[in-house]
């Protein structure tokens, strides 16, 4: 069994690293005539070096992680943390809670360094990186916090189900799932909150732009309570804009860093792009693949809480909760891809009809320059392998959404 996983992880991160590198290669390939002249010669061989260090540093910090994975399946590491924990407390709630702690604490520390190089060695050298080290360091302890608060309660009342249904396995998986339903909708309703926990949020000041985003929100039937600044400048220079709410009333927040670089038209094709994802509901629809996925998921962690034998062979008497968690994160890769490939293409045919609606809400030609200006600020890849997009884009590529615009009546 230890075998078979093993080979399973390592299946799994060379079709990873295969798939990577067969979107690095493509490099290589004519430009589509679409997307020709948003980079120069210049700019376009300094976006060659910026993707492969970022592809360089990926791939590294992947095998980093795997061979720790398969260390600690390999040579017994999750059975001595199993006694670790249980030294700390034979309460199986809090001793889960130490197990899962300590092993998540292990990837944070290593994947430190990984975060540290991205952040200021080659997002700052290609003139992306904002982050101080101050801030830096300020994100690290309030993300520390928050996975700590949100991810022990989940885990606490997850268990806590279990050990109330284990011997009524099938009504452990039908509260587990109502409970996650329940979370994923108020995750939703309180999302913004957590922008703020990271972000300052403050009233737009250009009195002149907020009324034009009042009056095309009008247009587009919606009502707009407030239009806010975020100060995303302070991490880094790329841009975008959301539209959050229920319903036809909500807020929409800006980075300042696409107020800076953009006109008042094209900020206003990018919120109308967002206000189309409102109008179709495609966030109401995008609860919903994920809630039938969750139905797959509570599946896999229910049948594997219901096999002491994929327990014994990795040093555990019988089932562990805290291992099931491990063991469904690496079984459940599989399925996740396969809908992931579902739920990334209804995703992009959702992006393509905001991008019409934007059209039809400000202009062909300003909603043309806007994804141009975003493709070249943000360093987009402008000629993805067709496989890299099926696996994971959520948006179309950038000739494809060019492309598309052109279609639009």
């Amino acid at each position: 069994m230890v075998i078979v996983l093993i080979a399973f992880i390592l299946i799994m991160t060379g079709f990873d690293v295969y798939v990577s590198w067969l979107n690095y290669t493509q490099r290589t390939k004519p430009l589509p005539e679409a997307v020709k002249g948003i980079y120069d010669d210049a700019v376009y061989a300094k976006w060659l070096a910026y993707s492969m260090e970022k592809l360089k540093l990926g791939l590294i910090q992947k095998a980093v992680f795997t061979l720790i994975l398969v260390g600690f399946l390999g040579w017994g590491g999750f059975a001595l943390l199993n006694t670790f924990s249980e030294s700390i407390s034979t309460n199986p709630i809090v001793s889960t809670l130490v197990f899962i702690g300590a092993f998540m604490g292990l990837q944070l520390i290593v994947g430190l360094p990984f975060e540290w190089f991205d952040t200021f060695t080659i997002e700052a050298k290609y003139g992306f990186n904002k982050t101080t080290v101050k801030t830096f360091w300020i994100d690290q302890v309030k993300g520390l916090v928050l996975g700590i608060v949100l991810g022990g309660l989940l885990l606490m009342a997850l268990q806590s189900l279990y050990l109330a249904f284990q011997n009524a396995i099938l009504e452990f998986a039908v509260w587990a799932y109502v409970f996650t339903s329940v979370v994923t909708l108020v995750m939703f309703v309180v999302g913004k909150v957590f922008v703020r926990f990271f972000n300052k949020l403050k009233p737009v000041a250009d009195l002149e732009l907020k009324a034009k985003v009042d009056e095309l929100a009008h247009k587009c039937g919606f009502q707009v309570k407030s239009v806010f600044e975020m100060d995303a400048s302070k991490r880094s220079t790329k841009l975008n804009g959301f539209y959050t709410g229920f319903g036809k009333v909500g807020e929409i927040v800006l980075y300042d860093t696409l107020i800076a670089k953009m006109s008042h038209e094209e900020i206003l094709a990018v919120l109308a792009h967002e206000l189309g994802h409102a109008k179709h509901k495609d966030t109401l629809r995008l609860m919903a693949i994920q809630n039938g996925m969750m139905v797959y998921y509570i599946a896999l962690i229910t049948l594997i809480l219901s096999v002491p034998e994929l327990f014994t062979p990795f040093g555990f008497e019988g089932i562990h909760f805290g291992f099931a968690l491990i063991l469904f994160s690496i079984l459940v890769e599989p399925l996740s891809l396969l809908l992931g490939i579902v739920s990334n293409a209804l995703s992009r045919i959702a992006e393509t009809k905001a991008d019409a609606y934007a059209v039809q809400m400000t202009s062909k030609e300003t909603m043309g320059q806007v994804l141009k200006t975003l493709a070249a600020e943000n360093f987009s890849n402008l000629n993805p392998h067709p496989v890299y997009v099926a696996l994971h884009y959520t948006h179309p590529p950038m000739d494809q959404r060019l492309s598309d615009l052109q279609k639009v009546n």
